[in-house]
């Protein structure tokens, strides 16, 4: 390598070579090297391991500060959240959320608190409500075992009396004799209007009604209704229309007539003057049929269409004028379309008239077996000379009803129980027909009697049943023993015509 030598003469870039003077070898040792690495490298290491330790303490002094109090926080919202208002404490002395935590202890304090006093509320609220339940439902079969009752002890003497008018009513009387014979029916037929709107109340209430739906057509149940209301209208000077139908719908017949004969009937009562009209209509969805009761009476204010359809309530009636109505037939309607599964709209206005309607599923048309129809009797003669057992105890019934049948030509045999009865029976002619009381002297029962005497004289033997008595065990015991049942009190055309009825079996 080039020297630079202040004693060799020669110039750097003069082209001359250098003097090469000697050699030299120098030799170093790599021991204090490679200690000196090894040293710096375990400093370092250990440098490292300080800091991470160093880390660690600071993580776990910041996470012990300030992450752990948050995260108790947390849970404390969490628990609090799913309605443990349990204190949690303001945890160690330096938290720096101690101001929050014993906030939010407070905070679940008051919550427990209003908490508590919230299920308080609703106990006592849910004790009460079960109070009133419990009361209404003693109220509601207080009601029903009231009206059982009553019906029973009222119907004895008003069906008396309403077979002793309809035999006053046969004999001839003078000009003012008759007209009071004319108003005490109307007030003994008012009376039997009550009793048998109570007894609809009070077999709806029992559950003894049940629906029997059937295909039926609709057509001869609206003429039906029409003519059984004809007189009516016609007497309070209204035109009674009925737009009918050759559909049919699927509805229990006896129920639907009972329906539509208490809204036309209301109509009838409620319309001064103008028309009344009975219509079915194909309604909308093409599935079902509209029928209509409308008329052109003085109208419901909108405030009073939902409670028309309470028991006893009636609109401008505070007096209970007795013309006026009962104010139950519409409740009976409302009930009876439900059976029905379906309901009762109204639309009316003051001075407007109304409009109640209602919804029958239609049915698939069916062939009608047409059997041409027995010629009536003569009303006069039907019952001359036939055979008839009356079984009842009540000495007053008996007589009421022995006289009625006498005066339609029967020949009559009275009972007071099975023993008699079964004497009458073998004493002359034959009977034809069996009318018994249910309720006998004795423990006895009109169904254990006519099934006595039907075994003893042949099974053959026709026979109807009355009773006050409105239970639903009663109906049924009827049914399986296959005889009709007549609620007292008994209407005399009704008896009369069932009597004719079983005469000719």
């Amino acid at each position: 390598m080039p020297l630079d030598d202040l004693f060799d003469g020669g110039k750097p870039g003069d082209g001359v070579a250098p003097q090469v003077l000697g050699q030299v070898q120098m030799e170093f040792s790599r021991a204090p090297l490679l200690a000196r690495e090894r040293e710096l490298l375990l400093a370092g290491v250990l440098v490292t391991v300080a800091g991470l330790l160093f880390g660690g303490a600071l993580a776990l002094g910041l996470g012990r500060g300030v992450v752990m109090p948050i995260m108790r926080v947390s849970r404390q919202i969490e628990s609090i959240g799913q309605g443990d208002f349990s204190p949690w404490g303001s945890g160690r002395g330096n938290n720096p959320l101690q101001g929050m935590q014993l906030a939010l202890d407070t905070m679940a304090q008051r919550l427990r608190e209003g908490r508590d006093e919230l299920e308080g509320q609703v106990a006592a609220a849910t004790v009460e409500l079960r109070e009133k339940k419990e009361e209404a439902e003693t109220a509601t079969r207080a009601k029903s075992q009231f009206l059982a009752a009553a019906s029973h002890d009222l119907r004895q003497p008003t069906h008396a009396l309403g077979m002793f008018v309809a035999r006053l009513a046969q004999l001839p009387h003078d000009a003012d004799t008759a007209h009071l014979v004319t108003q005490l029916d109307a007030s003994v037929r008012a009376m039997q209007d009550l009793l048998d709107s109570l007894l609809d109340i009070s077999k709806l209430d029992a559950g003894a009604v049940r629906a029997q739906p059937r295909s039926m057509p609709l057509g001869p149940l609206l003429q039906q209704v029409a003519q059984a209301l004809a007189s009516q209208a016609q007497d309070r000077g209204l035109r009674l229309r009925v737009h009918s139908s050759n559909a049919w719908v699927h509805s229990d017949p006896a129920l639907l007539q009972r329906i539509l004969t208490n809204l036309v009937a209301n109509a009838v009562r409620y319309t001064p003057s103008g028309t009344v009209l009975l219509a079915a209509r194909p309604a909308a969805d093409g599935r079902s049929l509209r029928i209509e009761v409308r008329d052109s009476g003085i109208g419901i204010a909108p405030e009073h269409q939902q409670q028309v359809f309470r028991e006893f309530f009636q609109v401008r009636n505070a007096e209970r004028d007795r013309s006026k109505g009962l104010g139950l037939g519409l409740n009976i309607v409302e009930r009876t379309a439900h059976l029905l599964g379906t309901e009762i709209g109204l639309r009316s206005g003051l001075g407007c008239g109304s409009c109640f309607h209602l919804r029958l599923p239609l049915a698939t048309p069916q062939t009608l077996d047409l059997v041409p129809a027995a010629a009536e009797p003569q009303p006069q003669a039907d019952l001359d000379g036939l055979q008839v057992l009356v079984v009842e105890d009540d000495l007053l019934a008996r007589s009421a009803l022995s006289t009625l049948l006498q005066s339609w030509g029967c020949v009559v045999r009275m009972a007071t129980g099975l023993q008699e009865a079964q004497a009458a029976l073998e004493a002359g002619a034959p009977v034809r027909v069996i009318v018994s009381d249910y309720r006998l002297g004795e423990g006895e029962n009109g169904i254990d009697v006519i099934a006595a005497l039907r075994l003893r004289h042949g099974a053959g033997l026709a026979a109807c049943l009355m009773s006050g008595d409105t239970d639903e065990d009663l109906l049924h015991a009827a049914r399986d023993a296959g005889l009709t049942l007549l609620h007292k009190p008994v209407r005399p055309a009704k008896l009369r015509s069932l009597i004719r009825h079983l005469g000719t079996l």
